[in-house]
């Protein structure tokens, strides 16, 4: 549930503000001791935080904001209000004024709203004591600020956050491109309603991608209409076409789309109700969030525990899943306890001979 406007509202006016205010508190989303801290926060955020261009927010409820290089990104309404009551329980921790910062760089505007929801949620840890952002700290001899570390009465815990903005990589718009593509083609000569289409991408396309997408999908038609079920190559691609219920071929990928068909009830999206799956292993993604993790690992000390959470676009949640695991068993990583990722849900992946240690402040 969300919450909805039915006009357009400029935040930074304060009198259009105040139906903002009024929208969220009719909806019914939040306890008031909630909405004591939302218009709190709203505050800080719209005039505190020094975050640049306008602040307009579009019916049903979409706040657009400059994330720079004449870019935008938008958030709900439901996802403000939550920013803003964040930002009302942080408001008091030391050098707050540092988190804020972050607001005012709009390229990082999405990194520093991912931040602000990490950090309020271990504030709100039952073992926390206090929270701190942009500590100073020594890591190998030079001074590094973690985006924030907080404390309990037995470990000091140093914590960075990366959004690893995937959804922009190359690979992935490109990925984007091809699905895009196949989705065209299947519109135009559909697979009957019992049937899935899997194909995977093998290797980079060379020459017309309509084309060869055409023909892929006028041959796993005909491959269904005689019931081959079996995995054939065309160009760049591997495909099958098969009944829905059976398990899809392809098990080795890292980026994955999926069309599915929505009846009149609520349709789980998984491979059993998709009529058409488009999968890829790309090892240049997989390089570019290995040198994310490297990079967060750096800015952390050796001397306390460290965290490290990862946001990702919900499709990429596998990839960065694995590279968190193969992390928490390299010697390097060896102060990293515990990877977050925020992506398809939220998952927790620790060190397991630190597991008592960590179950003493994180819920596993």
């Amino acid at each position: 549930m969300d919450v909805q406007i039915s006009s357009k509202i400029d935040l930074r006016d304060a009198e259009q503000r105040l139906h903002l205010i009024k929208a969220v508190l009719n909806s019914g989303l939040y306890a008031e001791s909630a909405l004591s801290h939302f218009r709190i926060g709203l505050e800080i955020f719209i005039s505190d935080s020094g975050v640049k261009g306008p602040l307009i927010a579009y019916p049903p409820g979409i706040l657009n904001l400059e994330t720079g290089h004449n870019k935008s990104s938008g958030i709900s309404i439901r996802e403000l209000s939550d920013l803003a009551i964040n930002l009302s329980l942080l408001k008091d921790c030391q050098n707050f004024c540092e988190l804020l910062n972050g607001f005012s760089n709009s390229p990082q505007i999405m990194d520093t709203i991912f931040e602000v929801h990490i950090a309020a949620w271990c504030l709100g840890l039952e073992s926390t004591i206090d929270l701190e952002f942009s500590p100073k700290c020594l890591v190998k001899q030079r001074e590094k600020r973690p985006d924030f570390v907080f404390y309990t009465s037995e470990e000091v815990v140093y914590c960075e956050c990366k959004n690893l903005h995937l959804e922009s990589h190359k690979a992935t718009k490109r990925f984007n491109k091809i699905f895009e593509t196949y989705i065209e083609a299947l519109n135009l000569y559909p697979i009957p309603n019992e049937l899935r289409l899997d194909v995977r991408i093998d290797t980079p396309i060379r020459g017309d991608l309509k084309n060869q997408v055409q023909k892929v999908v006028l041959s796993a038609l005909e491959a269904g209409r005689d019931k081959i079920f079996e995995v054939r190559k065309s160009d760049s691609f591997s495909y099958k076409i098969g009944l829905r219920e059976e398990s899809p071929p392809f098990s080795e990928y890292n980026m994955a789309q999926m069309q599915v068909t929505i009846g009149t009830t609520a349709t789980k999206i998984s491979w059993e109700n998709a009529q058409f799956r488009l999968v890829f292993q790309d090892h240049k993604l997989i390089k570019s969030i290995g040198d994310t993790m490297s990079d967060a690992k750096n800015q952390l000390p050796k001397s306390a525990l460290a965290v490290i959470f990862v946001q990702v676009f919900h499709s990429h949640s596998n990839i960065a899943k694995r590279a968190c695991e193969v992390r928490l068993t390299d010697s390097a990583y060896e102060h990293i306890v515990a990877f977050g990722i925020l992506g398809d849900g939220f998952q927790f992946h620790f060190r397991e001979k630190s597991r008592q240690r960590i179950q003493k402040f994180f819920p596993i």
